[in-house]
Parts: structure tokens; C-alpha cells; sequence
């Protein structure tokens, strides 16, 4: 491992000790904001941050895909079993024999038998009426009132009416999908409980706080008072040391090559990319060259121009060490660059390299991820751009602008569209 990464990881391990020994409410909450100042400002515990958070949306969607799906099956068959109700419901909850050759109708039931069972299941379904959508909310309510007396109902029945089938179907399906309703609660259970992106904001909330009040800021909200954090920074820290000493950090690489293009290789690349355009070449192979060979420089193995989707992926960035099995960093490179005063990169070039980029990498995901090792494929935009314009609002977690212009930060245009 990387003396930088050991060092970042260190440091967290010696806080995590450090507050899992604490006893001293001042003491503690010291070390939780520096703590929180650490996870805001340090680059390579960032980018493992930003890594774990991705990991954790990427199965909070899948989550909700699943729950959609499940919304839409307990409404079907809640709707069919409403239907079967109201339409047996005056019959004494047996319904016509399918098939009379076959079978014999049962015995009555016993007044002392039916009438509790009649009574039981009205009392359970009396919350019940035809809808459109259920909610994960109302399918949770249902599974621990509803389910369990209709299962209790339709034991019963089946041992006294042998020509209720299609009611016991319903039945049997609802009671199938409340072993889901289980499994999906208690994933959303968990996901609460372990979420890296709850805890770590929390603790950019200290980081915040505490520069606001050292520069003065009167009214900052927050304070300073740890509300139970200090028992989830031990899961926390483990968390992101992990994900460092993994080496997965990628996208500390690509913070890294920002610096590197705009700080040492900035004259460089724009002669190189000025005779390109004059002699109508395509300018993006020079700095995908440029990138590849300094992200192998940095320890990672970029796979260039891979197919997917019947296009080309710009750069997957692959670990050294193939047995961590770790999933690849997705690059697409984007360049929007002028360098004739005729010709101007305006901020909205810049706003649309992104969103085509976004298009373009959400296809690539799709098809990556039938290699189940790659499911969790980080993607990162890089546009490379010479606007004199301050588009510095246009980064995100997956957006890393790379400013070749020769305007200084103190010289760039304020955009009159910025919020």
C-alpha cells in the first residue's frame, strides 16, 4: 500500500481508538470534529467516501427497483383477493366447486367453527379496499395484521371446504410475497443502520460548523453536541480504512491527475492540443494518452477504448493487484477547448459535454455490470475545458472539471446563470 493511503488510514484508525476509549464529553467531541474535518478535507479519505457512498446508492436504487416491483404485485393480488371476497360473500366463505365430478361437497361447518372464523377474518380485511397502488408502508401493515389471519383462515378452511381453491390461492401467492416483505425490510432495516453517508455527513456538519465560528459567521446551525454519532464512527472509520487499505480510493487518482494537468503539464498540453485542432486532428487522443500513462504512473492500470454498448469506454481504471477482485473506475473524457480568440468555450459547452457524457456513461454501466464483479462500476466524467468562465458549480461527486484555460482563478467570469 501506498505511503499516503497507510498514512490516511492510520490517521483514522488512531481516532477511531482514540473515541471508542473516550469518556470525556469535551475530549470527544474534539476528536469528533477533527474527525469531521479529516473526512472533509483530506483527498484520499474523500474519494474512499465517495466510493462507499456511491456503493450504497447504487443499492439503495436497487432497493426501491425491488420495492416498485413488490408494490405492484401486492396490489394485484390484494385487489383479486378483494374481488373474491366480495364476490363469495354471500355464500359461507366456500366458493363454487371448478371441477363437481371430482369432488363432493363437504359437510356443513360446525356453527361453533364458522362463525369465529367468519368473524376473525371480516375484523382483518375491514381496512381493505381496492386501490391503485399500495405503499411499502400499507404492504408492512398488511403483512403483520392481515397475513397471518389469512393463512390461520385458510388453514381452516381447507381441512372444512375442499372447493375454496382460488381463494386459498390468492392466499398461498400473498403469503409467498410476505417472505419478500420480510427480507426487503429488513434490508432497508440494515441499510439505515449501517449507512456510511448518514454518519459521514453528520460529521461534515461539525467540520462546517467549526470554520464558521473560527471565520466568525454568526447564526452558523449546528453545535456541538454528538447525539449517540460517537457509537456509529467505529463502523464508520473501519469502513473507509478498509476501502483505503484496499486500495480503491480511485478517485483520489483522478483529483490527483486535475493537478497534474492543470499545474505541470498545462503549456504542454495546450501547444500540443492547438497544433492538433490547426491541423484538424481529434484532440481527445492527446489527452487520453496523457491520462493513461499517468494514472499506470499512479499505480493503476487504465484499459483504453474497451467496447461496450457498441461504443468505445474511454478509460477503465483497473487495480494492480487483481485479486481484490476490486470493480473498475469508468472514465469518460470529454474535452471542450479553444484556442483562437475567435472561438470561445461558453459555460453552457461545458454544461452540455457533461450531460452527454452522463447519457453515454449510464449505457456503458448497463452493459459492465453483467460481469458480476463489475456490478459496482464507479463512473467519473472528466471534461477537460478552456472556459474563462467560473464553472467550478458544475462539479459533483461524478463530474471532476480539469481547467486548461490560461484565465486565474482570481480572473475568472462570474456566470450571471449561477445559483
Amino acid at each position: 500500500m501506498r505511503d499516503d493511503y497507510w498514512h490516511a488510514a492510520s490517521i483514522l484508525r488512531t481516532l477511531g481508538d482514540a473515541i471508542k476509549t473516550c469518556r470525556h464529553h469535551g475530549r470527544m467531541s474534539a476528536y469528533i470534529i477533527k474527525l469531521g474535518r479529516i473526512v472533509d478535507e483530506n483527498p484520499i479519505v474523500r474519494a474512499a467516501v465517495l466510493e462507499l457512498e456511491q456503493g450504497e446508492q447504487d443499492d439503495e436504487a436497487q432497493l426501491r427497483r425491488r420495492i416498485e416491483d413488490l408494490e405492484k404485485k401486492m396490489t394485484e393480488w390484494v385487489n383479486l383477493l378483494i374481488e373474491e371476497i366480495l364476490r363469495c360473500k354471500s355464500e359461507p366463505w366456500m366458493l363454487p366447486l371448478t371441477q363437481p365430478a371430482m369432488f363432493s361437497l363437504p359437510p356443513p361447518m360446525p356453527a361453533a367453527v364458522y362463525p369465529d372464523i367468519k368473524l376473525n377474518l371480516e375484523q382483518a380485511l375491514q381496512q381493505l379496499m381496492p386501490t391503485s397502488r399500495l405503499s411499502f408502508s400499507s404492504i408492512l401493515t398488511f403483512n403483520i395484521h392481515i397475513a397471518q389471519k389469512l393463512q390461520e383462515f385458510k388453514d381452516r378452511l381447507s381441512t372444512n371446504c375442499v372447493a375454496a381453491g382460488q381463494f386459498c390461492n390468492i392466499i398461498d401467492r400473498l403469503d409467498a410475497l410476505s417472505l419478500e416483505i420480510g427480507e426487503l425490510s429488513e434490508l432497508d432495516w440494515l441499510m439505515q443502520q449501517s449507512g456510511v453517508g448518514r454518519v459521514v455527513e453528520r460529521l461534515r456538519s461539525f467540520s462546517q460548523t467549526w470554520k464558521g465560528r473560527l471565520l466568525g459567521l454568526v447564526g452558523m446551525p449546528g453545535g456541538w453536541l454528538t447525539g449517540g454519532i460517537e457509537q456509529d464512527i467505529p463502523m464508520v472509520i473501519d469502513l473507509i480504512a478498509v476501502q483505503i487499505e484496499m486500495g480503491t480510493a480511485r478517485r483520489y487518482a483522478i483529483e490527483r491527475l486535475r493537478v497534474f494537468f492543470e499545474h505541470f503539464e498545462c503549456a504542454k498540453l495546450r501547444q500540443e492540443l492547438k497544433s492538433a485542432k490547426a491541423a484538424k486532428k481529434p484532440c481527445e487522443a492527446i489527452l487520453q494518452d496523457a491520462m493513461d500513462r499517468f494514472l499506470f504512473h499512479d499505480g493503476y492500470y487504465p484499459v483504453t477504448h474497451s467496447s461496450a454498448s457498441r461504443g468505445s469506454l474511454d478509460t477503465l481504471i483497473l487495480e494492480r493487484d487483481e485479486l481484490l477482485a476490486a470493480p473498475p473506475l469508468l472514465v469518460e473524457l470529454k474535452q471542450v477547448t479553444a484556442f483562437e480568440a475567435t472561438d470561445v468555450v461558453s459555460a453552457a459547452l461545458v454544461r452540455s459535454a457533461i450531460g452527454e457524457a452522463r447519457g453515454e456513461v449510464n449505457r456503458y454501466r448497463a452493459h459492465i455490470a453483467s460481469r458480476p464483479q463489475w456490478s459496482g462500476t464507479m463512473p467519473v466524467i472528466v471534461v477537460v475545458h478552456t472556459c474563462v468562465e467560473d464553472v467550478s458549480d458544475m462539479e459533483a461527486a461524478d463530474v471532476v472539471l480539469i481547467d486548461l484555460s490560461e484565465a486565474t482563478p482570481s480572473r475568472k467570469k462570474r456566470r450571471r446563470d449561477r445559483s
